[in-house]
C-alpha cells in the first residue's frame, strides 16, 4: 500500500513538469525585466551560480521502502554575447529547463545585461533576487524559502 502511494504521487507531480528547451523557455516562460548592471559579466555569473547552486538542489526523501526526489543542477552554456545559466531538473521523458539568467555583454554605461526567464510562477518568484544581486546586492535567502 505504502509503494502504491509513493508511486502514485510520483507520477502525479511528474505530469506537472514536461520537457522543454532552453529556447522553448525564452519563447514561452515567463521573462523578467532587462537588467542593467555596472557589474563585469564575470562577477555576476559567480555571483549568479552561488546563489543558484544554493536555491536549487537536488532533494530526497524516503517514503518506507521507496526514495521520492527530485534531480536539480545548475549547468552553464557560453552564448554569443555571454553566457546563460540553467536550473534544470532531470525527469523521466528528460530535461526541464526551470530558470535561466542570460548575462551578456553591455556598453559602457550598462558593463552587463541580465534577462532572466522562468518555467512558472514559483520559479519566477527569483526575479526579485536576481535583480538585486545585478545591483550588487546579497539575495539574504532564496526566494522560495518559508524561513
Amino acid at each position: 500500500m505504502k509503494n502504491i502511494f509513493a508511486i502514485s504521487i510520483a507520477v502525479f507531480l511528474s505530469g506537472c513538469v514536461s520537457v522543454n528547451t532552453v529556447e522553448q523557455l525564452k519563447i514561452s516562460g515567463k521573462k523578467s525585466e532587462e537588467y542593467c548592471s555596472a557589474i563585469s559579466p564575470e562577477k555576476l555569473e559567480q555571483s549568479y551560480s552561488n546563489y543558484l547552486g544554493q536555491c536549487f538542489k537536488t532533494s530526497s526523501v524516503d517514503m518506507g521502502s521507496a526514495t521520492v526526489g527530485e534531480i536539480m543542477t545548475v549547468s552553464r552554456l557560453s552564448t554569443n554575447n555571454g553566457v546563460d545559466l540553467r536550473v534544470v531538473k532531470t525527469i523521466v521523458k528528460g530535461n526541464s529547463y526551470q530558470l535561466v539568467v542570460s548575462i551578456d555583454e553591455g556598453n559602457e554605461q550598462c558593463r552587463s545585461v541580465v534577462r532572466a526567464y522562468a518555467y512558472n510562477w514559483t520559479q519566477a518568484n527569483h526575479f526579485e533576487n536576481i535583480k538585486v544581486i545585478s545591483d550588487n546586492g546579497t539575495a539574504d535567502k532564496c526566494a522560495n524559502d518559508l524561513f
